[in-house]
């Protein structure tokens, strides 16, 4: 008798990205696992995305719909309303203008179930950008810096790469902070700490859509004000967990004494945060080079 495949709930806030809906419902449809639950909360938009979920819902019954009735309280409010209603025994939280290869949850669940881990994670490709996140292979994490270090979480506190075990979740009372921007550092790294083991895979991506108006690309008081949240959260977590900062900057510096014959003349000093390299001596840069932070 062939085993049942796990369900997977698919949360996805919706505001103001008409443009941009439908191909992040497309790229979750048509993906080749469908033992999907597809929830799509509408956060308050004012737009043009509910005729288009509507759409795809008459269509779809994996699609259910659920529309936020108070003020529109940011998507930290919607995942925790998604998690709440989530009947899947795996959770992806996904943005609606965003966007998934086809093997998407084939690719992660399968690694899930085989390494019995809490969290899966994939790469990330950001459109608009340089950045792209790539596992050279299965690399399978339990000891607390391993997952850090592999996942490079600190740095990028991505939470629409990573696949969770629900029950993983309710039994550890994760949950978004309400009210803040940045709101997946905080759940990302927690997630990340408790998790029995994480499992990343190689073989997938999650691609990040840059657009204008988006919070991480839009300057007003609020974010900065989240921003420097985020960041001290961050450093008191550090702090606590005793992990060191190089990751969370992924910055090496290396100083070598520059020799003229027997005599030192100077210190050249080698900065590497992972995509710029600068040579200088007595604090006068003499050469930079870039490269790639991850191939």
């Amino acid at each position: 008798m062939k085993k049942k495949q796990p369900l997977i709930s698919v949360i996805i806030p919706v505001y103001k990205v008409e443009k941009y809906l439908e191909q992040c419902l497309v790229s979750v449809i048509f993906n080749s696992y469908k033992n999907l639950e597809i929830i799509v909360i509408d956060d308050g938009s004012p737009d043009n995305s509910a005729a288009i979920y509507n759409k795809y819902a008459e269509c779809d019954e994996r699609i259910k719909i659920i529309v936020q009735e108070k003020e529109s309280e940011g998507p930290s409010a919607a995942r925790n309303t998604g998690i709440k209603n989530a009947t899947g025994d795996y959770i992806h939280f996904m943005d609606s203008d965003d966007y998934i290869d086809l093997n998407f949850y084939e690719e992660l669940i399968n690694d899930a179930l085989q390494c019995d881990a809490d969290i899966a994670a994939a790469g990330v490709k950001m459109t608009n950008s340089v950045l792209t996140i790539k596992h050279d292979a299965r690399i399978v994490c339990a000891d607390l810096y391993t997952k850090f270090e592999k996942l490079q979480c600190a740095r990028y506190t991505y939470i629409w790469c990573y696949l969770f075990r629900r029950d993983f979740l309710v039994e550890n009372n994760l949950l978004f902070v309400v009210g803040r921007y940045f709101e997946d550092v905080a759940f990302a790294l927690s997630a990340v700490k408790v998790a029995n083991r994480v499992v990343i895979n190689p073989n997938t991506f999650y691609y990040y859509v840059r657009r204008p108006g988006a919070i991480t690309t839009t300057k007003f008081p609020k974010r900065s004000e989240d921003l420097k949240w985020a960041r001290h959260w961050r450093s008191e977590f550090f702090k606590e967990n005793n992990l060191p900062k190089s990751l969370i900057s992924g910055q090496k510096t290396v100083y070598k004494i520059l020799l003229f014959g027997h005599i030192p003349v100077g210190k050249k000093v080698v900065r590497s945060s992972g995509s710029r390299i600068t040579y200088s001596i007595l604090g006068v840069t003499i050469f930079k080079t870039r490269r790639k932070l991850y191939e």
